[in-house]
């Protein structure tokens, strides 16, 4: 239906579709929904935000865990994402405004490992841009580990609309029930529970032209009460330096995890080589917890499938090296 930004995961060519003006009962939900995701990012996030790592000072890696995020191999890659481009499933997990672009229909299988967790996950995503106007796109993952790592599964469901090429807003509403294996007072095996309940992350996103793209988001701004699920409010930017080059920042504030905020930042670059190799390198560095973290990926992609390799390594002296592998199919 809408062209796809030239920022974002190029899996095929596309063709450029006239928007129609949206009908009645269309003007009447985009401006329902426009003012639940502005109430959302000015009012109700910062109002809900708690504090469970508030008394751990110097705060440590092992007392504060980081946010058991739902990443994709591009974003992986990109160290921190560079949320304001993406698209298809890849904006199932950071920018739920991005699932109009492209006019496409894609599913996509991917298995995640996380070192630091000692946690393997296994995933799969539809996303739907071609469909109708309304683009949406759902996710499911399950956990597989041994001691020590998270078990349980985590599953997502999106929706966003395009008030023009330019201008979209999206809601997607996760569901997580995520345990690890513990002891009880006599030693034997239990299951603690991690985190458990519905949240919701919205955004907004703003194209211009073909040279630059923005976007507004927050995650988990439903309280869960658990340092994997903080409040996050965020902004990213990215610009085409070049029709094969893409770059772009994004700064993520956790408001929930700490009495002030915890600011991480990052950026990255994407080369697309050859119009089908995708390469791609990013930096992000934690203020609180003092993580220095570095992204590489690679990729191929053709107009009926596409392969993601994306991998994260922590820098500063930890053991948090995570590796995923994503499979798509252009259904459309």
């Amino acid at each position: 239906m809408y062209k796809q930004s030239p920022m974002a995961n190029r899996p095929r060519p596309l063709v450029t579709a006239t928007p129609r003006a949206p009908r009645r009962g269309e003007r009447s939900w985009m401006l329902a929904t426009t003012c639940a995701v502005v109430w959302t990012l000015t009012v109700v996030a910062p109002a809900l935000a708690q504090a469970p790592c508030k008394d751990q000072e110097p705060v440590l890696k092992k007392d504060c865990p980081s946010p058991l995020a739902w990443e994709s191999a591009r974003g992986l890659g990109l160290a921190l994402g560079l949320r304001s481009s993406a698209a298809s499933t890849s904006a199932l997990f950071y920018n739920p405004a991005g699932l109009v672009l492209g006019g496409a229909y894609h599913v996509e299988g991917n298995v995640d490992y996380l070192s630091g967790s000692k946690t393997t996950a296994l995933g799969a995503a539809v996303a739907d841009s071609a469909t109708s106007q309304l683009a949406g796109g759902v996710a499911f993952r399950g956990f597989l580990s041994g001691k020590e790592g998270y078990d349980g599964f985590d599953a997502r469901l999106g929706l966003a609309f395009p008030f023009s090429e330019a201008i979209s807003i999206g809601l997607a509403g996760r569901y997580i029930n995520v345990s690890t294996e513990g002891e009880d007072e006599d030693g034997n095996p239990i299951d603690v529970e991690l985190a458990q309940g519905i949240t919701l992350d919205a955004s907004f996103r703003f194209q211009v032209g073909d040279v630059a793209v923005f976007d507004v988001a927050a995650y988990n701004f439903v309280d869960q009460d658990t340092a994997l699920m903080p409040l996050e409010l965020g902004f990213s930017a990215g610009f085409m330096l070049a029709p094969e080059f893409v770059f772009g920042f994004d700064i993520l504030g956790d408001m929930g995890n700490f009495e002030a905020p915890s600011m991480t930042a990052g950026g990255g670059l994407e080369y697309l080589a050859a119009g089908t190799v995708p390469l791609r390198g990013g930096y992000s560095f934690d203020t609180t917890r003092e993580l220095h973290r570095l992204g590489l990926g690679v990729g191929y992609t053709d107009k009926m499938l596409g392969v993601d390799l994306g991998f994260r390594q922590d820098l500063s002296g930890g053991d948090e090296t995570r590796v995923l592998l994503a499979l798509r199919y252009y259904v459309r």
